[in-house]
């Protein structure tokens, strides 16, 4: 049967994005929408074509055989519509390239090597987005993200470009008052720094592993992000968790020092993220190359390399 009139690319766009996450809630994070938007947008589709394209059950969603096949279409019809866009922008010499980053590592690690990026393309216009709250997707507005996370992001392809130690820090002039903080169970008489937006418990973890897993510290402070915490221990307020490689700048600035050898393994690393057609533009392509050859500079703990994950 021949089709006279398209389903609307709005209604297109957020079946893609529940197909993909097969989530109405991640998929309207992802295009800045209410649930109920993105599911009414669905449903609309759905009547437009006259089938189902998911089974909805309690709490969980699933493609039909008929919605599973129309999302592979779908998703090389938009992926062919970004690559068409792509070379007209791309012609005109007007795309800049937006990249996202997780806070902690924009304030830090991020902030001195975007200056020498500049240098090295300074015809390259740059925007640079760092949600407050770091959403752990690459956000749809952005053409590459520096994120944090396991790699397991689906619709894009995520490359590792750096593992991380996480152990405690605080400032030298801290380390040096009394009480003394020589061994791990010193920290009963000491202030602990916590970050309430940390999404694993680093301070129970390091404190396992360090053989006080029942410590008591002497008062437990709670700042709001990793940010925060870091700088707090910088003014000496007490001693933080920190991240590898967050904190080389501060590490060797003499802003904080490491007073205990313990250190773990992060329970995730830093990926760089981008849709899987648009690693071929040229400014995402030159971006890519030069941060995985800053990446390659920095120390990572042993046992950890580099290594491309494509998410289907």
């Amino acid at each position: 049967m021949k089709v006279s009139r398209l389903p609307s690319l709005a209604a297109l766009k957020a079946f893609e994005s529940v197909g993909r996450h097969l989530s109405f809630q991640r998929a309207a994070d992802e295009l800045c929408l209410t649930p109920s938007a993105v599911s009414h947008q669905v449903r609309t589709l759905e009547n437009q074509l006259g089938t189902r394209l998911f089974v909805r059950r309690h709490h969980e969603l699933e493609l039909t055989r008929t919605g599973d096949s129309y999302l592979t279409r779908i998703q090389a019809i938009i992926a062919d519509l970004l690559d068409a866009t792509a070379e007209v922008i791309n012609s005109t010499g007007q795309a800049p390239l937006t990249i996202q980053l997780c806070p902690s590592l924009a304030a830090t690690w991020m902030v001195k090597r975007l200056a020498l990026f500049r240098k090295a393309y300074p015809e390259l216009e740059m925007n640079v987005v760092t949600p407050y709250e770091d959403p752990h997707f690459l956000l749809p507005e952005v053409d590459v993200g520096v994120l944090y996370g396991t790699g397991n992001w689906t619709g894009v392809r995520a490359e590792h470009i750096l593992s991380e130690e996480v152990f405690p820090v605080c400032s030298p002039e801290y380390l040096k008052s009394s009480p003394p903080l020589k061994t791990p169970s010193d920290l009963t008489e000491h202030a602990i720094i916590r970050c309430t937006l940390a999404s694993n418990p680093e301070w129970s973890q390091w404190l396992e592993a360090a053989g006080v897993a029942d410590l008591k510290p002497r008062q437990n402070l709670r700042f709001h992000n990793r940010v925060q915490t870091i700088e707090a221990a910088i003014q000496g307020i007490g001693v933080s968790m920190a991240r590898r490689p967050s904190v080389n700048e501060a590490l060797d600035a003499g802003k904080l020092v490491i007073p205990f050898d313990i250190k773990i393994t992060g329970f995730g690393a830093y990926y760089l993220v981008y849709p899987d057609q648009a690693g071929r533009l040229p400014r995402i392509s030159a971006f890519r190359s030069w941060i995985l050859e800053e990446a390659a500079k920095e120390i990572t703990p042993k046992g950890k390399k580099p290594a491309i994950t494509a998410v289907a």
